[in-house]
């Protein structure tokens, strides 16, 4: 395989980001859609509550998407890794580390700064919108000691998520990275100590309930094979592909928080006579789903091509601004904006299509800005300290 970066990647990783936002302004303003309550509902028709049950809501379920960012980083860093040379590789495992702290640090910073001046308005959006999970963030202010460790330390070793509820997953990609490093390191002695080794981590991973943690294996193996690859993707390999991908986004609709109906029920309930917990059965299903997903996506060359467009490959190179920061932009500027179009329109539904598209605008321009400010100027200096 060339060495070069796999653009489609990149685009995917894009998009999963900006579904992940998509997912959280659901949970923000349409809450019924992601937890299926009743009680929450903003559509006359119920269409809200209806979509949390429903295979089409996989581009929106949050926990899916997870599953794909964690396996694109797995496939990336292992592809990164098998490539740089033995004396550069402490570099780049001490490298890996400040390149997500930093940013993040950058954007808890200015959160600290928010909250300080109380500038998040999710309290008030909460108390028109009904969702339980926009009013519990952003409460009280935070002082610089807890800025310092949990931008350096606790974020990463335990997932804490006091500047952005987004932040629990840093804890995953952090493990995950150096877990796919060792991956790497041992398949560059020989391929089959890193298979053997991502086998036995997985069997690990299921052994102490962190299935999350397999995507990063599976990732890995999936990049094993696309080195190994050096043919061309053939015609005849998009029907299967797609088929695969179809067959992935219904795994991946498995509802994350709202209790499964139809088939999405009968599993639940066939697994659940062996001991599966519902938890389980969700992160399973997330799982299989990103695995056909990633394959079927690997094995269709005309959709590779759609996520080698520019936009996708813009979307890609901003994805961690846009990670980091969608949650402060959303529950700050997202919902004043919302209650502003509100008291002029007085139509939820009007006001939601209007606030999201400006918000996600904004998320954008900012993480543009952000990439280009923060993210470039740390890679520079991080290049001159270890090359």
């Amino acid at each position: 395989m060339d060495k070069k970066r796999i653009l489609w990647i990149d685009g995917l990783r894009g998009i999963a980001c900006l579904c992940i936002f998509f997912h959280h302004w659901l949970s923000a303003f349409f809450y019924a859609a992601i937890v299926g309550e009743i009680q929450y509902v903003h559509t006359s028709n119920l269409m809200d509550m209806k979509f949390s049950r429903s295979p089409l809501s996989f581009w929106a379920n949050g926990n899916f998407m997870v599953c794909i960012f964690c396996m694109v980083t797995g496939l990336v860093l292992t592809l990164q890794i098998m490539q740089v040379d033995h004396k550069h590789t402490a570099k780049v495992l001490i490298k890996r580390y400040f390149r997500l702290a930093l940013p993040l640090f950058a954007v808890s910073a200015v959160v600290y700064l928010m909250l300080k001046y109380s500038l998040f308005h999710n309290a008030e959006a909460a108390g028109l919108s009904a969702s339980d999970w926009l009013g519990k963030y952003y409460t009280t202010p935070i002082s610089w000691k807890v800025l310092l460790k949990e931008s350096f330390v606790t974020t990463w070793l335990f997932g804490r998520d006091t500047f952005s509820t987004a932040f629990w997953m840093m804890n995953l990609m952090f493990f995950g990275s150096y877990l796919v490093y060792a991956f790497g390191i041992a398949a560059k002695i020989n391929k089959w100590a890193g298979v053997i080794l991502a086998v036995l981590a997985s069997l690990v991973m299921v052994y102490m309930n962190q299935l999350l943690m397999l995507n990063f294996c599976i990732g890995f193996l999936i990049a094993l094979v696309m080195a190994k690859s050096k043919k061309k993707i053939s015609n005849i390999l998009v029907i299967p592909g797609i088929v695969l991908i179809i067959a992935g986004a219904w795994f991946g609709g498995f509802p994350a928080y709202a209790v499964p109906d139809g088939k999405y029920m009968w599993l639940t309930l066939t697994l659940g006579n062996y001991g599966i917990s519902l938890q389980t059965v969700e992160h399973g299903m997330h799982i299989i789903g990103a695995t056909l997903f990633m394959i079927g996506l690997a094995l269709s060359k005309p959709l590779q091509n759609i996520l080698e467009s520019k936009v996708c490959i813009f979307m890609g190179r901003i994805s961690y601004g846009v990670y980091l920061i969608h949650i402060p932009v959303l529950f700050s500027f997202g919902c004043w904006f919302f209650l502003l179009i509100f008291g002029y329109t007085g139509n939820y539904q009007l006001t939601s299509v209007i606030a999201f598209v400006v918000t996600m605008a904004v998320i954008i321009l900012l993480a543009w800005a952000f990439n280009s400010l923060v993210e470039k100027n740390i890679g520079k200096i991080l290049k001159k300290i270890f090359g």
